[in-house]
């Protein structure tokens, strides 16, 4: 299996305070998933929102059809170079309805198996 990314180098955190606040936050709760789509800008699309009571929703099916996308492209192109693969990547994303996305994640969800894979 080859590897389409170079492995995560762990940085340095700048500000340590700020990320364990953050953290601490994401323990309090008040967090859930869900597609977002804002019937003031339908055309936007959001990866999250956070509600002015806090409550925060976040919309992971953005990054999964984009990385599911990425991905597949490898699969079914495998002569493409990186670069070639993360444009056609975006230009994809860009094309897609909401509909597009919420299907391809769906079906994503349907097929995907669980496990960890060992580095």
């Amino acid at each position: 299996m080859a590897k389409t990314s170079r492995p995560a180098r762990r940085r340095k955190v700048r500000d340590q305070t700020l990320l364990l606040e953050i953290i601490a936050s994401l323990g309090a709760g008040r967090v859930s998933e869900s597609y977002i789509i804002d019937s003031d800008a339908p055309g936007e699309r959001f990866h999250g929102i956070c509600e002015g009571d806090g409550r925060v929703t976040i919309n992971p099916a953005l990054d999964i059809v984009d990385t599911v996308l990425h991905e597949l492209l490898h699969r079914v192109r495998p002569h493409w170079t990186e670069i070639g693969v993360r444009r056609t990547t975006a230009r994809l994303m860009h094309a897609l309805t909401h509909d597009e996305i919420i299907t391809i994640a769906t079906l994503y969800e349907s097929v995907k198996r669980s496990k960890r894979k060992k580095t």
